[in-house]
């Protein structure tokens, strides 16, 4: 037995840590530092013989050679090593021990495929070419922290984790593949990607399932082109977190995730120009959703169909110029959907087509460009108190759509209605048809018409306009008939003859009783308004043997089509209107 057995032995024995190298600089050692050799089978001889304390085995600064295969092993005590270099794959699959600690160590690959840790899975500092550990139960945490790196893929699937998974100061690297694949994995406590962790490749945690908070707080994740993070399907017992400078170039997937917390996204930036830059298409989110505070997404934005008590998106900003900056077709917000208050005005199309809110809270400085919002099927209950209400402003907002859809002026116009503004709502339902014309695909005919409604009727929503200019008319010719009384005649069937001279006894500026006389107000009246037979036109006509005569035929001719257009159009307005608010 050499002095290093012995060391090891004599470790073994008291619970202490056998310090092969107690001269060698803190931190995790170089491939080539000279460290005593340890045989991987001294070690799993000590094991296997038992006897050791309870600590367990505790190794510093050894360079451990040969094969490490422990698989299928049940060992009693935990394993701790420090500052070592573990020269080939250490294999614990289906292995069952208390804990394993490697703690600033430089090791090839990990196998723990279906390992059964009793406590803690500790990595800090030390460096693998990959982890296998897929099916793996560990009963408390995971710690990945303190300069941990690993050049390959860990693999974690449907592992379960009783405490924390926790990822800190970290470098993954697996380009072009997966630095974390832990689909349906189950995690008891909270999952951690915080300050100096840096992941290039995929991280996966499709199908998780972690009792506490999900956090990226000053995460660096990376994988260009290509899906950064995929958490699809994810089940969060708490909150989920993207904070404090969290910068994810690539994209990142909530696809259909469930959150029983807060979705809370501050200060960070999520980048994939030629994608998306943020995908949470069908995510759930019972508390409050937020994409706030100087958060920066380049690319598309997806909440198509999330389901949501509220989000904000103030002091954001989008840009996706080419295409959809903000998509939200067909989600539900029970509560407020906050869209004002954004950084800078998006730069790509916002789309809400078929969303449903509680409560629209926005400004016009945060509205896209005109043919970048789509608005058609969007409804909401209420502005918010800050949103605009003038009329110019909310029309707009409308006519910022790509092509013309009746429904959002209608939905608009309810909302106004609904909030004591009832004249406000009957001028966006005019604008509707008005714009209808300007901006629809009606034909020449259907335009000429609309303008003639707009203008004479405001298409069924001014439907007394025409009462005015047929008042106008009354007067006018009452005016007309009183001055020009010398060239009526009688043309009733008993007009009363001179028996001297044959010709009528009566005129229009002396009449009799036996013949009602001419009254210019009546006969004004019952020319402007069909409806009405004051039997003036029937027993008085202008004569056509002076122009004058002539002149006056004409303009009740004339004034009597008006009349009738005019009665006409208010009975249309009345009718129509009543449907159309229907």
């Amino acid at each position: 037995m050499d002095d290093t057995e012995a060391q090891i032995r004599a470790a073994w024995a008291s619970g202490q840590e056998a310090r092969l190298s107690p001269g060698l600089p803190g931190g995790r050692p170089d491939e080539d530092s000279p460290l005593p050799a340890v045989e991987a089978t001294l070690l799993l001889r000590l094991l296997a013989e038992g006897g050791g304390h309870p600590r367990g085995l505790r190794l510093q600064g050894a360079r451990i050679v040969g094969e490490w295969d422990w698989s299928w092993q049940t060992l009693d005590v935990p394993i701790r090593f420090r500052q070592c270099v573990i020269a080939e794959h250490i294999d614990l699959t289906y292995s069952t021990l208390p804990g394993l600690e490697l703690l600033h160590c430089r090791a090839e690959t990990l196998g723990l495929s279906d390992a059964n840790i009793a406590h803690d899975l500790i990595l800090d500092g030390s460096t693998l070419a990959g982890m296998r550990a897929d099916g793996a139960h560990v009963g408390s945490d995971v710690l990945l922290r303190d300069g941990f790196t690993c050049t390959g893929e860990i693999l974690a699937s449907s592992a379960a984790v009783g405490g924390e998974f926790d990822v800190r100061r970290a470098t993954l690297s697996n380009r072009g593949g997966c630095v974390i694949d832990a689909d349906g994995i189950t995690v008891g406590g909270n999952m951690y990607f915080l300050e100096g962790c840096e992941s290039r490749g995929e991280l996966r945690l499709v199908g998780a399932k972690i009792g506490g908070q999900l956090v990226f707080e000053g995460a660096k994740l990376a994988n260009r082109g290509r899906t950064a993070l995929a958490a699809d399907s994810a089940e969060i017992g708490n909150a989920v977190f993207f904070v404090e400078g969290c910068e994810i170039i690539g994209e990142t997937r909530l696809l259909g995730a469930s959150i029983a917390g807060q979705l809370g996204i501050s200060g960070s930036k999520f980048s994939d120009p030629d994608g998306y830059a943020l995908s949470a298409d069908g995510i759930k989110v019972t508390g409050d959703a937020f994409v706030i505070d100087g958060c920066h997404l380049r690319g598309e934005t997806g909440f198509a169909g999330a389901i949501l008590h509220e989000i904000q998106f103030a002091g954001s900003t989008f840009e996706n110029p080419d295409g959809v900056a903000l998509d939200l077709r067909n989600a539900h917000v029970s509560e407020v959907l906050q869209l004002g208050g954004l950084e800078r005005r998006p730069t790509g199309t916002i789309d809400l087509s078929g969303a449903s809110v509680g409560e629209l809270s926005d400004d016009a400085e945060s509205w896209p460009v005109r043919g970048n919002l789509i608005l058609a099927g969007f409804s909401y209950t209420r502005l918010g108190s800050e949103a605009p209400t003038d009329v110019e402003a909310r029309l707009a907002w409308l006519r910022r759509a790509p092509a013309y859809s009746p429904q959002p002026y209608r939905q608009l116009a309810r909302v106004m209605t609904e909030s004591g503004l009832p004249d406000h709502a009957r001028r966006i339902q005019i604008a509707a048809r008005d714009d209808e014309r300007l901006l629809g695909d009606l034909g020449w005919y259907q335009r000429a018409a609309n303008r003639f409604l707009g203008v004479t009727i405001a298409h069924g929503y001014r439907p007394l306009r025409p009462a005015w200019l047929i008042l106008a008319g009354v007067l006018l010719t009452w005016w007309i008939v009183a001055s020009n009384t010398a060239v009526f005649v009688p043309t009733g069937d008993n007009v009363p003859e001179n028996a001297r001279t044959g010709k009528p006894s009566i005129s229009a500026s002396r009449c009799t009783t036996e013949y009602p006389c001419l009254i210019p107000a009546a006969y004004a009246l019952e020319n402007m308004t069909p409806i009405l037979d004051l039997h003036q036109a029937s027993l008085w006509q202008p004569t056509t043997a002076t122009p004058a005569g002539r002149g006056v035929r004409a303009w009740l001719y004339a004034t009597s089509i008006v009349g009738w257009i005019g009665s006409t159009l208010i009975v249309v307005a009345l009718t129509g209107l009543a449907e159309r608010r229907e």
